[in-house]
């Protein structure tokens, strides 16, 4: 069975739909410099772009001090969300700008395999093959092909190798992006043969997933494999507890972020009157701790005891949901 490494959401109108993915997972998406308007608590009432959106949620997905993210695009097309962000953008490509790239990728993949992280690449490339970009297309393929490897995994050392040992996978995951009106056909092609899953975002807002190899059912019909807001509201107020005890697994957070990481997450909106006294409620319990902060400032940490019961009420969930799906 494969190993999940996350879930990310997309929105389809008024419905949300979730997909898997993994590590050794390569992303091409296809996207027009599109805005929509910013929402949620707090926003000042700017538009962002809809691509933006989504790397934001694959960065979510990568803990902050577990895994290395290098964002690479155009200086027009700016995007940091994260500090931690490393962020290298270019004016033009040039056979001057890959070599700067090919030696930060080494540094990435040196931490990776010496401290044990994961990696994020996403290249933002716009749209490429603009007069003024120097590279041929070819130089340009041969470089994507490159990095694409990674996602093939390690091979074992020769003496392991010897002994049959398996093959490691690459703690890694892909993201190639492009405008593609000015794009060959050929190319576009080329770039669609390298990809495990391909993404075309549209101008209604909504997108088509074109897995590389087939296009499954879920994808043609993605109305009855998606979510309505109203269901996934529900979820999460019906198990809040153990999105708070999951939430904090994944690192220290005050309830302020908890909130924002439900709304992003199950694209709803869960009240400061209904997380608070839960949250009293676990600290009581000895499932989490908390600083000395007050309101925002407040940061909560899991505990011992927290990490157990998430751990019992993962499997429980996991057994209820498939005890159930064997009546379909």
């Amino acid at each position: 069975m494969k190993e999940i490494l996350g879930t990310v959401s997309y929105n389809l109108n008024e419905r949300v739909l979730f997909d898997h993915f993994e590590f050794g997972d390569s992303f091409l998406f296809f996207y027009q410099n599109i805005n929509q308007p910013s929402c949620g608590g707090g926003g000042n009432g700017n538009s962002k772009n809809i691509h933006h959106s989504i790397y934001t949620k694959f960065i979510q997905q990568f803990p902050k001090d577990k895994s290395v993210v290098l964002y690479v695009g155009r200086k027009n097309n700016p995007f940091k969300p994260d500090s931690r962000i490393r962020n290298h953008s270019f004016n033009l490509l040039d056979e001057s700008f890959f070599l700067k790239i090919k030696k930060e990728l080494n540094k990435c993949y040196k931490e990776v395999e010496e401290k044990g992280k994961s990696l994020l690449l996403i290249f933002d490339w716009g749209g490429l093959m603009k007069e003024y970009d120097t590279i041929s297309q070819e130089f340009f393929l041969a470089f994507i092909e490159s990095i694409l490897k990674k996602t093939r995994g390690l091979a074992p050392p020769g003496w392991k190798r010897k002994y049959k040992t398996v093959q490691k996978k690459y703690p890694i995951l892909i993201i190639n992006a492009f405008i593609p009106d000015k794009l060959e056909t050929d190319f576009i092609n080329e770039l669609m043969s390298l990809h495990k899953r391909i993404y075309l975002f549209q101008e209604n807002y909504s997108l088509l997933s074109i897995p590389g190899v087939s296009l499954p059912y879920n994808t043609i019909f993605p109305e009855k494999y998606a979510l309505s807001s109203e269901t996934l509201e529900k979820l999460a107020k019906d198990n809040l507890e153990i999105i708070c005890l999951a939430l904090l697994e994944k690192g220290n957070q005050s309830g302020y972020q908890m909130l924002k990481n439900v709304a992003n997450h199950f694209h709803c909106i869960i009240s400061q009157g209904t997380l608070y006294p839960l949250l009293y409620s676990l600290e009581k319990e000895g499932k989490i701790m908390s600083s000395n902060g007050k309101g925002r400032t407040r940061v909560y940490s899991i505990s011992p005891k927290g990490r157990k019961e998430i751990e019992n009420k993962k499997q429980q969930l996991i057994s209820g949901y498939q005890h159930l799906t064997g009546l379909f």
